[in-house]
């Protein structure tokens, strides 16, 4: 199932997040298992909900949002391929904070709020990207910002 297809969107990196909220409660409150008979219709009503839910805090979230809206459109990768992708730069700026807070040298909040900004930045040019569809750059920064998000959940 489509996240943009189901709350009615166009596909795009760049949603309108009241619209999108608006659209959520919406169907929130249509699919709701209480407004059903059956328990069968309840139960589907429960799987609908559940894949409501998903596709909200997927298009929500703008990092999220970007990887599937890419994702959607052809662009996918397995870890090797994310790796090959990454500069040495980018794994050993990785390294170095990890050092550091083993080190005690950083503690591990300001590793998190370091790789949020490092997040934050390779999101922005992971849309200059899009915008001027380079695919050479497309596919190195969507690999920084699948790297470095898989690194901020194992903190």
């Amino acid at each position: 199932m489509n996240y943009f297809d189901l709350f009615d969107l166009e596909s795009t990196y760049k949603l309108d997040k009241n619209n999108l909220e608006t659209k959520y409660l919406s169907l929130q409150k249509k699919y709701h298992p209480d407004n059903c008979d059956s328990i069968e219709e309840q139960l589907t009503m429960v799987e609908l909900t559940i894949k409501l839910n998903e596709a909200y805090e997927t298009l929500k979230d703008d990092t999220k949002l970007i990887i599937y809206y890419l994702k959607q459109n052809g662009y996918d990768f397995t870890d090797a391929k994310i790796q090959s992708n990454l500069s040495q730069n980018d794994l050993m700026y990785l390294l170095d904070l990890q050092e550091q807070v083993a080190e005690g040298l950083v503690k591990s909040a300001d590793f998190k709020q370091a790789l949020k900004e490092k997040v934050s930045s390779v999101t922005l040019s992971l849309v200059d990207a899009i915008e001027s569809k380079n695919n050479e750059e497309i596919e190195a920064n969507l690999s920084k910002l699948i790297f470095f998000n898989k690194s901020l959940k194992h903190i």
